[in-house]
């Protein structure tokens, strides 16, 4: 307020005003002063708006690694922090921020509810988001990108995006640990000396005793390393000598029940003699058929002599070998009872073809 105006004089006041977000979205500044004069006078008023600048809506979006860790293997956590900045002059509503990376923790996607309500010109939001490392990463590489927008609020219609990318991170295989060490030799133990001993004075010596020692000295007990049977066979046993002593006591056998299992008379009754004479057929005397079957009772006596030789002279336990030194005695014993078999074999066959006729009552006609 000034006091009083002369004619013709001046006088000059000034006056600031902060440019506001409704001025930018309105284009203009309203700029209108009055001046009132006392006595009745009408006020004069004086309206010049002032332009300022158009609204320039914008936004920018940065991700940045946070983790401090050298190198990622598989279960390692990477953080993040994505920095969405409005570099606009007009604040913006419901920004949506997507990080395209699956399995991220933090970011809402575009489609979601807004992460950040709202945010001013020149102010900046921080939004911290996390991934786990998966074994799939590993020598492939993880995105490391972050897209924000928003609507734009001077053209509905539009929508302001922005994306930001860095170089991959690329995981490396978890590290195999090293196998350990093999034990070295301990550390000699350091050699700390005795004390000496205190000077005892010496105690003189008993006389010796002398005793007399007998001149034999006490016999020591020899060690025999047993070979595993009485007659030995140098650790091992024969193949050859347990089939002949199987077929020595199989031979026998046989010849056993032939000799006990038939039930005869000694030697041919006169009828049955002359009928054998009249065919022309050998008469056996007693004294013949007494002696084979002598023979095939004696064919027990090679069957028990293989058998006790190849327990004195085999070990089963021992390894295994076709011949050894008591082969050719195993030979000859089976070869006497197979000598045996065959010398009884014919005699046993006419007697059961003699038998055969007299039950059919058949006697061929001699010629």
């Amino acid at each position: 307020m000034f006091a009083d105006v002369p004619a013709g004089a001046s006088r000059t006041t000034t006056a600031t005003k902060t440019v506001t977000e409704t001025d930018i979205l309105a284009g203009e500044v309203a700029n209108s002063v009055t001046a009132k004069f006392s006595g009745g006078v009408e006020p004069v008023i004086e309206d010049d708006p002032v332009p300022v600048d158009t609204p320039k809506p914008g936004l920018t979006v940065v991700k940045n690694v946070v983790s401090t860790n050298a190198t990622y293997i598989p279960d390692d956590t990477i953080n993040y922090e994505i920095v969405v900045t409005n570099t606009g002059n007009i604040t913006l509503t419901g920004i949506r921020v997507l990080d395209s990376m699956s399995g991220i923790t933090g970011a809402q996607p575009i489609v979601g509810t807004p992460v950040i309500q709202q945010l001013a010109p020149g102010a900046t939001q921080r939004i911290p988001v996390s991934y786990t490392v998966l074994l799939s990463d590993v020598g492939v590489g993880i995105t490391n990108t972050a897209t924000a927008n928003v609507v734009d609020p001077t053209e509905p219609g539009n929508v302001l995006t922005d994306t930001f990318t860095t170089n991959p991170i690329t995981p490396s295989a978890a590290p195999v640990p090293p196998a350990p060490a093999p034990a070295g030799p301990a550390a000699p133990a350091a050699f700390v000396p005795a004390a000496p001993a205190a000077a005892v004075p010496a105690t003189p010596a008993a006389p010796a005793v002398t005793t007399p020692v007998a001149d034999n000295p006490t016999p020591q007990a020899e060690t025999v390393e047993d070979d595993g049977n009485a007659l030995g066979n140098g650790g091992a046993w024969s193949l050859f000598d347990l089939i002949c002593t199987i077929v020595t006591t199989i031979l026998a056998a046989i010849m056993l029940v032939f000799a006990i299992g038939r039930n005869r008379k000694e030697g041919d009754d006169e009828e049955e003699a002359a009928a054998k004479t009249a065919n022309g057929e050998e008469v056996e005397s007693d004294e013949v058929y007494k002696r084979k079957r002598l023979g095939r009772i004696l064919s027990i006596i090679p069957a028990a002599g293989a058998i006790i030789l190849f327990i004195l002279t085999q070990d089963l336990t021992q390894p295994m070998i076709f011949f050894d030194m008591w082969s050719l005695a195993f030979a000859i014993i089976t070869l006497v009872n197979i000598v045996l078999a065959i010398v009884t074999r014919k005699k046993t066959k006419d007697d059961d073809a003699d038998d055969e006729q007299q039950q059919t009552g058949y006697v061929p006609a001699s010629v």
